[in-house]
């Protein structure tokens, strides 16, 4: 598209590699596709922030029961020991938690968040809202 040979070149180092792969294990394409996939969208992701066995962060991560949102990480920071790997963002989700001790959901996309929620059904409008497909027709 570009006639700029540097694109080219590495256009076929990428599809090379995948020959590799794909050569040596046909049923890795989906998940290759998949990660190029997700890696063009950027880093979708839900921290939900609560107490295990809690009715309202339960009800949360119930959110994600009846939708199909396969390039959205959930991260539940439920437990209190994932602090030592957490990046500095989680660690002020988890600090807001041990302040207010309600259960609160984190929609993200890239470095930006949206407004935090504490409902499953504040939760379920902003997934749709946030990482809604346009319809194809």
């Amino acid at each position: 598209i570009t006639g700029r040979q540097e694109y080219l070149e590495a256009a076929r180092k990428v599809v090379t590699g995948f020959a590799t792969i794909t050569a040596a294990a046909p049923n890795a394409v989906p998940v290759l596709v998949q990660a190029a996939t997700k890696l063009s969208l950027g880093m979708q992701r839900v921290v939900v922030v609560g107490k295990r066995g809690d009715d309202s962060t339960e009800a949360l991560l119930s959110s994600f029961d009846d939708m199909y949102l396969p390039f959205v990480t959930l991260i539940p920071l439920v437990d209190g020991k994932e602090s030592q790997i957490l990046s500095d963002e989680c660690k002020s989700m988890l600090c807001n938690y041990e302040t207010t001790q309600r259960a609160t959901a984190y929609v993200c996309n890239g470095n930006e968040c949206l407004e935090p929620v504490e409902t499953r059904e504040a939760l379920k409008q902003q997934l749709s809202l946030a990482f809604a497909r346009p319809q194809r027709g």
